[in-house]
C-alpha cells in the first residue's frame, strides 16, 4: 500500500469539479516532491471516481504548462490513456498535454500509430466542439511530425476546416499561423 498515493487520492476528491484552488494548492505543494508526478499519472488512470481522474490530469495539465520535458516522457501513457478515456474533460486535459509534446522526438513509432488512432477517433466523434478542437490539434501536429500520417490527416483537418465549428476554425488558423500546418502544401 502505497501511503502517499492514497493521500493523494483523499486530496484529489476535494475538488468539486469547478474550483481549481485546491488543485492549485496541492500543486503548489507537491511539483517538487520525487514521485509525485507518477502518482498523478497513476490517479489519471485509476478507473475509480471521475473526479479523481479529473484533477489528476488537471495537475499533469498544470506541470506541462510549466515543464513540458517532465510531462513528455510520460507520452506514450498519455496517449494510452486517451484512447479509453469516457470523461470528456479528461481527455480535453491530456489533448492539451498532448498538443505541448514534441510528437515527433517523444513518441516512438508504435506510439505515435497508436496516438494517431486515438486522435483521429476524437477529431472525428468528439461530441465537445472545443475538445474536437484540440484533437484536430494534436493530429495536425502529428501531420507536421510524422509524415507517414499525412495521407490519413490531410482530408480530416481539410473537413474540419470546411465544415467544423467556430473553435475548431480558431484552433486551424492558430496553427497555420505557427506554420505547423505548412506540410498540408506538401
Amino acid at each position: 500500500m502505497d501511503s502517499n498515493y492514497d493521500r493523494l487520492v483523499e486530496q484529489l476528491a476535494r475538488f468539486d469539479g469547478k474550483h481549481t484552488d485546491t488543485l492549485e494548492e496541492l500543486a503548489r505543494g507537491t511539483e517538487n516532491v520525487p514521485g509525485a508526478l507518477e502518482r498523478w499519472l497513476r490517479a489519471a488512470d485509476d478507473e475509480g471516481e471521475e473526479r479523481i481522474r479529473v484533477a489528476a490530469t488537471w495537475l499533469l495539465l498544470h506541470r506541462c504548462r510549466t515543464d513540458p520535458r517532465a510531462v513528455a516522457i510520460h507520452a506514450p501513457t498519455l496517449a494510452r490513456l486517451l484512447a479509453s478515456e469516457p470523461c470528456a474533460d479528461v481527455r480535453l486535459h491530456l489533448l492539451q498535454m498532448l498538443d505541448r509534446v514534441d510528437l515527433g522526438g517523444d513518441l516512438d513509432g508504435s506510439a505515435q500509430t497508436a496516438l494517431l488512432h486515438a486522435v483521429r477517433s476524437l477529431a472525428e466523434r468528439e461530441p465537445k466542439a472545443f475538445a474536437r478542437a484540440w484533437a484536430l490539434s494534436v493530429l495536425a501536429r502529428l501531420g507536421h511530425f510524422v509524415p507517414r500520417a499525412r495521407r490519413t490527416i490531410r482530408p480530416i483537418l481539410a473537413d474540419a476546416q470546411a465544415n467544423g465549428a467556430a473553435s475548431t476554425k480558431a484552433r486551424l488558423r492558430q496553427l497555420r499561423t505557427s506554420g505547423q500546418l505548412d506540410w498540408m502544401g506538401s
